[in-house]
This record gives structure tokens, sequence and C-alpha cells, in this order.
């Protein structure tokens, strides 16, 4: 199983839209692990430099305090959610001493037999704090980074390679022996043929279709995609990523 955290308790860093639907993530996480008849889980928690509480978005655990390794309470594991690349390359940076608080974690454990995201997956590499929700497919021998979120129906092909905090959304595919840099975002129901590399801070739109190698920082969008470059500035602290 993809899930290496040493406790059982979650504190989710990031109280915004993306922190509230990674707490509904974790509370069917919870479920999956009593249904297989493991420990449950529990998120007890938020940290966020903006919000002191949720109790206008419902039932929601408490905002424990600000985005800070101090204010991170002991024996605790930690998820990311935040949307903004750029603010979440800010706070990997700042609690760069706790990186390993952050496990790997699939939520499509309880439908595979075999501990990975789907019955072919062999040979995976992965860094920590990776998110897969149900329903994520990987094929063999697929290397991951760190801090890399895949949506539902997402599927992965052989022998790819990705670099660290993309968002692989709903719907997306990758082809076999591609290559993501860091940053990348795949939209919803988007195609990457194979072979082909995304450069570091690239973003393909909604149903566009990569079919050949894409510049850094670029937009893509369209069927055969087209290719705007220099679209999107890298992040201020782009150069400083976890290893």
């Amino acid at each position: 199983m993809f899930f290496q955290s040493k406790t059982e308790k979650f504190v989710i860093i990031g109280a915004g839209g993306a922190g509230r639907e990674m707490y509904w993530h974790l509370v069917r996480f919870n479920q999956i692990r009593q249904e297989m008849g493991l420990c449950p889980c529990e998120c007890i928690g938020f940290l966020d430099d903006t919000r002191k509480t949720l109790e206008d978005f419902g039932d929601y655990p408490p905002v424990l305090g600000v985005i800070a390794e101090e204010a991170v309470p002991r024996d605790v594991s930690l998820v990311l959610a935040i949307g903004k690349p750029e603010r979440r390359l800010q706070v990997i940076k700042q609690l760069h001493k706790i990186l390993d608080r952050f496990p790997n974690v699939d939520l499509g454990i309880k439908s595979r037999e075999y501990g990975g995201v789907s019955p072919a997956a062999r040979g995976i590499k992965m860094g920590f704090g990776n998110f897969f929700t149900e329903n994520v497919s990987m094929l063999s021998h697929v290397t991951l980074g760190n801090f890399n979120y895949f949506n539902g129906q997402s599927i992965v092909g052989h022998n790819v390679v990705i670099g660290n905090n993309c968002e692989i959304t709903a719907h997306s595919f990758i082809g076999g022996y591609v290559t993501l840099g860091n940053g990348v975002y795949l939209g919803p129901g988007c195609v990457v043929a194979a072979g082909y590399r995304i450069g570091d801070w690239s973003k393909i739109s909604t149903n566009s279709t990569v079919q050949k190698d894409i510049p850094p920082n670029s937009y893509v969008v369209g069927v055969p995609g087209k290719v705007y470059k220099n679209f999107f500035p890298a992040p201020a602290d782009a150069d400083w990523l976890p290893k």
C-alpha cells in the first residue's frame, strides 16, 4: 500500500477550497481503511495563514494555527492542499525540515490486491506527498517525484517520468514514455501522446491534445494543441524543489 504514514492522524495544510476538498477525500480514505479492517485515520484539523475558522462552510475540523513548522502537532502526518503552485512551493520550502511527515496516500487501495495504483503497477518509484484519488490507473515502471496530485479516472502509461508538484486532473491520459517536468498542469480530459516531453510549469487546457514536445512555461489549447510559449512565468521559488 502507498499509505506510508507512521501515524493514523492527519493535518491538512491549507483550508481553502483545495483543503476542504482534501478533507472529504480523507473521510473517504478512512472509510476504505475501515472496510479493509485497517486502523481508522482521522483528520484533526487544518493549518492556514488566512482562515481562522471554517464554521461558515459546515462541519469541518478546526483551523489549528498558521502554516509553520512549530504549529504542526507532534505525531501527525501532513497532506498538502494548496491550489496555487507559487504558494505551494513557498509552503514546501517553509516546511522543508519535516517533509518526511507527508506520506503518499492512495484512495484506490481497496480494489488493488497488489498494493499499487493499478494491478499492472510494477516497478513504480516515487518520492513523498503524492496523492491519488480513487480510480487512478498507472502502469509499470513509472517514476514520480514529490507532491503530485492525481484525480479520478486519470491514466498514466508505462515508463512515464513525472517531476514535482504536478496536477493530473480527471480523465487525463498520459501515454507511455512521456516526461512531465515540474509544476505541470493537465486539464480534465486532455491527452498526451506517447513519447513527448512537457516542460516545467506548462499548462495543458481541458480536452487538449499534446502531439509534440512542449517548451517550459507554455500554455497548450486545442486539438491538436496550439502552443503559446512563455505564457506562464515560473514561480519565484521554482529553483527550490525537494529532492
